[in-house]
């Protein structure tokens, strides 16, 4: 491969635009770019000649067509994943500026799972608007399957919950706040409330509610049966609502899993019976996941700074 000098570079830095990076991130997209150009704004012979521009310029092919649309060669889809996050930066400094003009000075994008929505997060969301009552703070709950590649691509500034083993480590930072175990729960009137011990075996039979088969929560879930020489519950619902799931454990005698802090939650707290089933198998620390080619801004940092004061005097569960 040949190898592009520093003036090269600095040439096409000042030529490549971001129109040149929105159309290559919508053809990806679309994977036609009749769409892509219906998408930004721009007749097809625009696309055609901006397309063209791009790949001169950078003295690469960064398509190919095949019969499932437009493909990213390998040169492609390395300026596609840059695009990707050289636009979102942009778009987030463009809603600075917005904010800035409404009075907010900052904004913080946080996706967060299930195990750090019920107390760390707005705990921390709660002490950062009192000390910076002008930062504006946007929550997405998902799963983690969902919400890495909104952060891989920009759209998220941090995830806050279970660290998860990541396959693409590249450009992650991970940094644990505190350990967390799940719980089995029931409604207060559910026979198994009133034992003093219960095993996983008792609870083969019963009525589950599950997080979703691609959870790290499910798959510990699905190993503490199976270390016991159980195969897992086959009588589930999969759910991540809360309201849902607590409607199905009070109602219809359902026996939920959840974060050992989610117990603690308004919501849940003197509605629920923590079973006595130990559930080793899910021990997990819950953190922060962040980029690490991005640096936060100071509205981000400092909220960081926040989830790490409240971490600190949260109750940390450990096995015992």
């Amino acid at each position: 491969m040949t190898k592009i000098n520093q003036p090269s570079i600095d040439a096409m830095s000042r030529r490549l635009s971001l129109r040149h990076l929105r159309l290559i991130v919508a053809i990806a997209e679309e994977g036609n770019s009749v769409r892509a150009g219906n998408r930004i704004n721009l007749s097809q012979p625009a696309v055609t000649k901006s397309l063209q521009e791009a790949e001169k310029l950078l003295e690469a092919s960064l398509f190919e067509r095949t019969n499932r649309g437009m493909m990213p060669t390998e040169y492609g889809a390395i300026l596609l994943a840059h695009a990707r996050v050289i636009l979102s930066q942009v778009d987030k400094a463009l809603i600075d500026l917005s904010n800035l003009k409404d009075g907010w000075v900052g904004q913080v994008s946080v996706g967060t799972l299930f195990a750090a929505s019920a107390n760390l997060l707005p705990h921390a969301i709660s002490k950062l608007q009192s000390a910076h009552p002008r930062i504006r703070v946007k929550v997405y709950a998902n799963s983690h399957d969902i919400l890495l590649p909104l952060l891989i691509k920009g759209e998220l500034d941090i995830v806050v919950g279970r660290l998860t083993q990541i396959r693409r480590q590249d450009n992650i930072i991970q940094e644990p706040l505190m350990d967390e175990i799940a719980c089995a729960i029931c409604a207060p009137n559910h026979p198994l409330a009133k034992l003093e011990a219960v095993t996983l075996k008792d609870l083969v039979r019963e009525k589950w509610i599950f997080p979703d088969k691609d959870t790290t929560l499910r798959r510990q879930l699905d190993d503490a049966f199976r270390n016991e020489g159980l195969e897992p519950p086959g009588y589930f619902v999969e759910s991540l609502s809360i309201l849902n799931n607590l409607e199905l454990i009070l109602s219809a005698e359902y026996i939920g899993i959840v974060p050992w802090q989610t117990t603690r939650a308004q919501i849940l707290y003197d509605r629920i019976r923590i079973l006595p089933v130990p559930l080793k198998s899910t021990f997990t620390p819950i953190g922060i996941t962040r980029r690490a080619d991005i640096e936060p801004s100071p509205s981000v940092e400092k909220f960081i700074e926040t989830l790490r004061a409240v971490a600190k005097v949260e109750p940390n569960q450990t096995l015992k």
